[in-house]
């Protein structure tokens, strides 16, 4: 058995895995429970091997540490550690290797542009720089949420697209979900580096991914330590390879992203030390491995993102930057769910709810909690025609 063969078998799993995770997981609503764990589902639990972890499987295709690691690190892409990770996973190889990578011309933003241009032809307006600092209850509803400049938007229905902890912690009335979201397991965070550089770098592709020695200490020190491993991996993107847009001629726009652990009230973490050791080892190997020895003479300006911004920038709990984790309690119906138990017309999407994160699930997150609430409107509409119907047979009985 040799490690091509390994290599076809396993994507071939990972084939089986996002197809059917698809259309029997990911792809779908679960109303209840029940739907979740019912006879059909259980079985395609253990064809998932939602129960193995991501490391330890691939060790049944791959014998040399180096393809176990290339062929798993893709957990980072959803913050999350292989040696953790359901084996599940191996359907993001798959969709990286068979249907490939893609890159929207104009950077990501410009995914954002498309949809609000939809939107605003659709009718939707929207409404700039007003965070909203509380949303308003009565009994099971909200009806209003009210923004930092005191501006109060009343509605039928409210969709939440912020981090959902941070929905429960600090936008709705104090409530014991929310303490009980604290506990569960988070996703790892970033250190981020964004340059630009006033000289371009040939050898520097579109995508570059380097690797840290103790893979597995590497991953430990991420997710249990919750600080900067002592050999850091960092991923380094340059897309004025594919988009000649995203810098000026001859010079270039990079952005470095190394992983490191989320925030946490129990460690001691100084960030101002860890970014700066980040940022040398990024300047070491690139300098080792690619010959790059003048960068930090030719950037024209930095932006740093640590936990610390993710979390009060963009309000992510825990500054994680991928939201809450996805182990075998954490997905599907055990997620928190995209509608409020107890605020029945509060909806949710984004990466913490179903069916999880990464940037294409998210958009199919919203794509799931519009379905639930076309749905559930037409429910509450047959309901609400058939109590009005009973209600005048009533009236015509009273007059007879």
């Amino acid at each position: 058995k040799t490690a091509f063969t390994g290599f076809l078998n396993y994507i071939a799993e990972g084939s089986k895995h996002y197809k059917i995770s698809l259309e029997k997981f990911v792809g779908r609503n679960f109303y209840n429970i029940f739907e979740y764990f019912s006879p059909a589902n259980l079985p395609l639990l253990f064809q998932l091997k939602a129960l193995v972890t991501h490391y330890s499987n691939v060790g049944k295709y791959f014998k040399d540490e180096r393809l176990k690691a290339a062929f798993t690190f893709q957990n980072m892409y959803l913050g999350l550690s292989p040696y953790d990770a359901p084996a599940t996973y191996s359907l993001l190889q798959y969709t990286e290797l068979a249907e490939g990578v893609w890159f929207p011309m104009g950077g990501m933003y410009a995914g954002i542009e498309a949809l609000t241009a939809v939107a605003e032809r659709l009718g939707v307006r929207f409404v700039y720089n007003a965070p909203v600092k509380r949303l308003h209850v009565e009994g099971a509803r909200v009806v209003s949420a009210e923004t930092e400049n005191s501006q109060v938007y009343e509605a039928d229905i409210f969709v939440g697209n912020a981090d959902l902890p941070y929905i429960y912690k600090d936008l709705l009335p104090p409530n014991a979900e929310a303490d009980n979201l604290d506990k569960k397991l988070y996703t790892c965070s970033t250190i981020m580096f964004y340059w630009g550089v006033d000289k371009r770098y040939e050898q520097v592709a579109h995508h570059n991914i380097f690797l840290g020695g103790d893979y597995k200490a590497s991953f430990d020190q991420i997710f249990n330590v919750h600080t900067l491993p002592e050999q850091p991996s960092f991923y380094v993107h340059a897309p004025a390879r594919t988009d000649a847009a995203a810098a000026p001629e001859g010079q270039d726009t990079l952005y470095v992203l190394v992983p490191v652990g989320h925030m946490d009230q129990a460690n001691r973490q100084d960030w101002d030390a860890m970014v700066n050791r980040a940022r040398e080892t990024v300047f070491a190997r690139l300098e080792k491995e690619m010959g790059i020895h003048d960068l930090r003479e030719h950037i024209k300006f930095e932006i740093v993102h640590t936990p610390i911004t993710w979390k009060e920038k963009f309000n992510l709990a825990k500054g994680a930057a991928f939201g809450l984790s996805h182990n075998f309690w954490q997905v599907g119906f055990l997620r928190p769910q995209n509608r409020h138990a107890q605020y029945k017309n509060l909806y949710f999407a984004g990466a913490s709810t179903h069916p999880g994160t990464g940037l294409p699930i998210v958009l199919l997150s919203a794509k799931l909690t519009t379905q639930r609430i076309l749905k559930e409107a037409r429910a509450l509409a047959v309901k609400s025609a058939q109590a009005l119907k009973a209600a005048r047979a009533q009236k015509r009985s009273t007059s007879i």
